[in-house]
């Protein structure tokens, strides 16, 4: 049973997604979700509309300490979504191990990654962005990508973009 709170979140998801719509084929709406996941009780059709953002720690980059799986529960059955992101605590330094641990949890769905406070530093100038950070991110991220359904022979590691997986 939905309360009054989410009624209104959820007329809001289908008001935004209409509008969206207008200007992009299938638009995707991003929902940052906590340890608690998928709402079991929205209705499926929003569902469908959305893309969930599992951080456990609420947008404070802090690091979970497991990553859910993208399913939620319709009459007793177990639905895998589409399409979800993991974010919390991810830096070059542990994104190859984290990077694994989110396949393994997301049970073969595509998913994709979210970085922010991994990637920053503090400077004179304030908290900004530290571009080698994120360069090193992104390798590692790339690398991930291009040898996530690869043969895991060491041979086919080594082979690709020049040698072995870049490391923080």
């Amino acid at each position: 049973i939905l309360n009054d709170v989410e009624l209104e979140q959820l007329k809001a998801i289908d008001k935004l997604y209409d509008w969206m719509k207008r200007y992009q084929k299938d638009p995707r709406i991003i929902i940052q979700v906590g340890r608690s996941g998928i709402p079991n009780h929205w209705p499926e059709e929003v569902v469908k509309k959305c893309d969930f953002l599992f951080d456990c720690s609420g947008g404070r980059g802090v690091l979970a300490d497991y990553w859910p799986p993208p399913v939620a529960l319709r009459e007793g059955r177990r639905v895998l979504m589409t399409n979800c992101g993991y974010a919390g605590g991810l830096n070059p330094a542990n994104l190859r191990d984290q990077l694994q641990l989110m396949k393994k949890a997301s049970e073969g769905i595509p998913f994709w990654i979210d970085v922010e406070s991994g990637v920053r530093q503090k400077t004179e100038l304030g908290d900004v962005f530290d571009i080698q950070a994120v360069v090193n991110f992104l390798a590692i991220a790339a690398y991930f990508h291009g040898h996530d359904n690869a043969n895991d022979s060491e041979s086919t590691k080594n082979d690709a973009i020049g040698g072995d997986p870049p490391t923080a």
